[in-house]
């Protein structure tokens, strides 16, 4: 008597083969909907991700890391003096990276939040062969969409609040 009341006898609705018919396809609907939702939350999160890798596949690229682990172990009296009053968020509390890679170039500083760098210019810098890698320096991060400003070490030894202060303009000017 227990098999003559299985699923193959029970009407359309009430179980058995019909209904699991109408299940599965009811499934089908709700997971190909799902679906085609998981699928277009797939592709915009992959879309995102690969614009993401493009734009920071110009910023601390790994074949410059050696050197820029170099610069920033041996920086000039004029940087380190810098470095002190710009590190740990002090100025504006922004926060700023030193001996920064964009694309071919290394920046002394670097404000990632206000894409400001901050470059401190020696007497290798004031001959016409540094003056022109400069303006070839400057051109490129601008291109980029990064603002830089120049300093003189001498600015930095004789004038250290002044350059903080038009620092710190510029800051809450991109704000």
């Amino acid at each position: 008597m227990g098999a003559m009341l299985g699923a193959a006898n029970s009407p359309p609705g009430i179980g058995g083969a019909a209904s699991r018919g109408t299940r599965r396809a009811g499934w089908y609907l709700i997971n190909a909907s799902v679906a085609s939702i998981l699928i277009d939350m797939a592709s915009v999160v992959l879309r995102t991700a690969l614009m993401d890798h493009r734009k920071r596949a110009i910023y601390n690229t790994p074949p410059k890391a050696k050197h820029r682990k170099e610069l920033r172990n041996s920086l000039t009296p004029a940087e380190a003096k810098l470095w002190k009053c710009l590190q740990n968020r002090q100025l504006a509390g922004k926060k700023f990276r030193r001996q920064f890679s964009v694309g071919p170039y290394i920046v002394d500083f670097y404000c990632p939040e206000c894409r400001l760098a901050i470059e401190l210019d020696g007497a290798p810098h004031f001959g016409f062969i540094g003056g022109e890698k400069d303006a070839r320096k400057k051109e490129y991060l601008e291109n980029c969409g990064i603002r830089v400003i120049h300093f003189e070490n001498k600015l930095i030894y004789n004038s250290v609040e002044w350059v903080l202060e038009v620092i710190k303009h510029d800051l809450l000017t991109v704000d």
